[in-house]
């Protein structure tokens, strides 16, 4: 019986193998039952992505050679079901690249005009997109934007030329600063349902969305090395690129116990450095005390082949998630009752694409008997990628937070952050809008050295990090005095400029802030998050906590 990696090699020789050099390639090897795997050419063009599966005890060294996508669908490496692959010594990159830039031209009302520098993709339609950012007319830095990031529908002039409509023009805006189009369409690398992933030693120039994205997997990952920067310049006559990746550096959800990012070096991406976070799902029906349906606003997951009996499970009040009750998960499956739209919108507003209608309702079945009221949540804490180390690392000079963790368990330690245009670290929870769950515990975050953070982004309204250290929460009602934020201790670091407060917290029980250096901090007095609870802002600013100064 032919292997399916020997099926697949018979595939790629029918049909010319030109497509994807490298798949063939590993395919080959693999074939041939080797386990260590070493490339032999120095560059790969290819119009289809990478997709390492089911591989077992396997190391690929790239050998230093560039893995060249000349498609922006599908991303550049899927890395799925596989257990104990190393992948290394590789760079990647796209081409066509998944953003342009530009200048603008000038400022007319409500319109940003704007021509694209030479060398970068035409305005054609996939460009046309509605994330947009700024930098500085020199293209070293993000433009700073008081009231923060705005976004709008771009227009096509020309291959050459368009403009942005804005419901707002920022008045920082000028003739002849940079703008950014980019495309957020899928990966660079993608792990999933996978377990003692290692990547190490890769470099990262561009992708349409998320550089390594995790989805439910089996933990005990390994991140070494890694560099996300901008890459070269498309010619030699082209401007320097002004961004990486069009999101996160390392965003990993749904997935279990064991991350260790270390030594890595991010840079430039249009989104935040690093995400950790699980899932709040909506209970939809009660057929029981112990069954339940939950709903989730996209189409079919891996939560069913992921959840495991005996996970433990959080019962949330609706608005103020405050934690009622918890019990193990005793079955977790597609349910067999039908739902409407209708259903959905009930709990996510904003942040699920109507237009599309692709949701999931999953059956719950639990070990004992809960007390349910309507529209109260559930959380999965065993699948919040807790357990986590992110040490020795450097993350600068990007658009949104340095890292956004909502995972327990945790050490973040002399990591050098600096020049994010948002909160340079933030643990806790974000129930509200993106439901990305919280509530944490059990977090080290000491020695590291923050420098310039925030420009604009931290003390506008409604931000709910407003400091370059942030333990937060993120609800819908506030009228609670649940402090689910716990046993956090923030030690030894050095803050030295920051736009909003040094250290924030709200919603916190049991955090000790002691031996931390602050200077020029709470540059822009009025502190940010306006909008929520948050009392008169100071260097550090304690809100609701309850808080150990040493």
């Amino acid at each position: 019986m032919k292997t399916p990696a020997i099926c697949a090699l018979f595939f790629t020789l029918l049909t010319g193998g030109a497509a994807n050099p490298l798949q063939q390639e590993i395919d080959l090897a693999i074939a041939r039952g080797e386990k260590q795997i070493r490339l032999k050419q120095r560059q790969y063009r290819c119009d289809s992505r990478l997709e390492l599966k089911k591989l077992d005890g396997v190391t690929i060294d790239g050998n230093g050679a560039e893995l060249i996508r000349t498609t922006l669908s599908a991303g550049g490496i899927l890395i799925s079901g596989c257990r104990g692959l190393t992948l290394k010594n590789l760079t990647l990159d796209f081409d066509p690249l998944p953003f342009t830039q530009g200048r603008i031209t000038r400022i007319q009302g409500n319109q940003v005009h704007f021509q694209i520098d030479r060398g970068y993709p035409r305005l054609t339609p996939p460009y046309a997109v509605r994330q947009i950012n700024f930098f500085e007319a020199d293209g070293v830095r993000w433009k700073r934007l008081r009231n923060g990031d705005v976004y709008g529908p771009t227009h096509i002039v020309s291959s050459d030329s368009g403009y942005c409509v804005f419901a707002r023009v920022p008045e920082e805006l000028e003739r002849g600063d940079r703008i950014i189009l980019n495309i957020r369409s899928s990966f660079g690398i993608m792990i999933e349902r996978s377990g003692g992933t290692t990547l190490s030693d890769l470099r990262i120039w561009s992708a349409p969305g998320v550089a390594v994205l995790g989805r439910f997997n089996l933990g005990g990952d390994l991140f070494r090395r890694i560099v996300i920067e901008r890459g070269p310049a498309p010619s030699e006559q082209a401007a320097p690129r002004l961004i990486s990746t069009s999101a996160d550096g390392l965003n990993y959800a749904f997935s279990r116990p064991g991350i260790r990012l270390e030594q890595c070096d991010f840079s430039y991406m249009g989104d935040d450095s690093v995400n950790f976070h699980s899932v709040a799902l909506p209970i939809a029906y009660r057929k029981n005390g112990r069954t339940l349906d939950v709903l989730r606003q996209f189409g079919r997951e891996s939560f069913p082949e992921t959840v495991c009996a005996g996970d433990r499970v959080r019962l949330l009040s609706a608005g103020t998630y405050e934690v009622k009750a918890e019990a193990k998960i005793a079955g977790f499956k597609l349910s067999p009752r039908n739902y409407r739209i209708a259903d959905v919108n009930r709990f996510y507003q904003r942040n699920w694409n109507r237009a599309a209608g692709k949701f999931t309702a999953y059956e719950v079945t639990l070990d004992r008997d809960l007390e349910f009221s309507d529209g109260d949540f559930l959380d999965l804490p065993g699948l919040a990628v807790s357990d986590f180390t992110i040490r020795d690392n450097y993350f600068h000079d990007h658009r949104a937070r340095g890292l956004r963790i909502m995972s327990s368990d945790g050490v973040i330690e002399n990591n050098r952050i600096e020049r994010t245009k948002s909160a340079a670290i933030s643990v806790g929870c974000e129930y509200g809008y993106w439901r990305e769950a919280g509530w944490v515990k059990n977090i080290i975050i000491r020695n590291n050295r923050l420098k310039q953070i925030g420009r604009g982004s931290m003390t506008t309204p409604d931000s709910y990090t407003p400091g370059a250290i942030s333990v937060f929460a993120k609800l819908e009602d506030y009228s609670g005095s649940c402090r689910g934020n716990r046993n956090i201790l923030i030690e030894k670091n050095s803050i030295n400029g920051s736009e909003g407060a040094g250290i924030f917290v709200f919603r916190g029980d049991g955090i000790t802030i002691r031996g931390n250096q602050l200077e020029k901090v709470l540059q822009d007095k009025r502190g940010g998050g306006n909008a929520f609870p948050f009392g008169t802002p100071d260097d550090i600013w304690v809100a609701d906590s309850a808080v150990t100064l040493q």
